[in-house]
């Protein structure tokens, strides 16, 4: 119950017991309309947790309205009303004191849900990072293994085949081209018999015969090692 509808419970309360007509209203109906409505308002400060947040108020309202009480009691009508009055702006004090303190600390509860929200929403933002940074580890985890496998099984397969031998070049080859000239004279056919005639006689030049000379190629083909 908020503090307008109990002040006006409080006030209507307060009509109940004012009733009569105004002139014939005493001074005695006064003081108990004035202690009713400190009384209600007191009451209404308790239930909204003034004897936590206005202590200090609230009791100053309890103790004028037990003032007020004790002056109708001994027929001090004027200063019962008075207490009571006194009583009544105590305990709207310790209201509105409650009613603040309240909003404040529902304004600072307010505040602290919404860091709490935003730290836990930047805690599963990093943890989601975490996670995507965790998962590429392992694949690149993943593929240095299967990398590292295929290696081992190339390097088995070639610790299995014969090594090949690479052999050596071919020495060089030198090619040697010898000329060689060589000269034949031709057969003389022997002369038949016949008879014979010594005579001297002087052979013409042109009729002697010359050798004849003959060019002859050699290749010869010499490895070097």
């Amino acid at each position: 119950m908020n503090y307008s509808k109990l002040l006006f419970r409080s006030a209507g309360i307060a009509a109940l017991l004012v009733s009569t007509p105004a002139l014939a209203q005493s001074q005695t109906d006064r003081a108990r309309s004035a202690i009713v409505e400190a009384q209600a308002k007191i009451d209404a400060a308790i239930k909204v947790g003034a004897t936590t947040e206005a202590p200090e108020a609230l009791a100053r309202a309890q103790a004028s309205l037990r003032t007020a009480q004790e002056d109708l009691a001994r027929s001090r009508e004027l200063a019962s009303i008075d207490d009571a009055n006194q009583a009544s702006a105590f305990a709207d004090q310790a209201l509105g004191i409650t009613e603040r303190r309240k909003s404040q600390a529902a304004s600072v509860n307010q505040a602290v849900r919404s860091d709490a929200e935003a730290t836990a929403a930047a805690a599963q933002t990093d943890a989601a990072a975490a996670n995507a940074r965790a998962d590429a580890a392992q694949a690149d985890a993943a593929n240095a293994n299967a990398r590292a496998e295929a290696a081992a099984a190339d390097a088995a397969v070639a610790r299995s085949q014969p090594p090949i031998v690479i052999a050596p070049p071919a020495p060089p080859t030198t090619t040697v081209t010898t000329t060689e000239t060589v000269r034949s004279t031709p057969a003389v056919r022997p002369a038949a018999k016949r008879r014979v005639v010594t005579r001297r006689t002087r052979t013409p030049a042109a009729s002697v015969r010359r050798p004849s000379t003959t060019t002859r190629t050699t290749t010869t083909t010499v490895k070097t090692e």
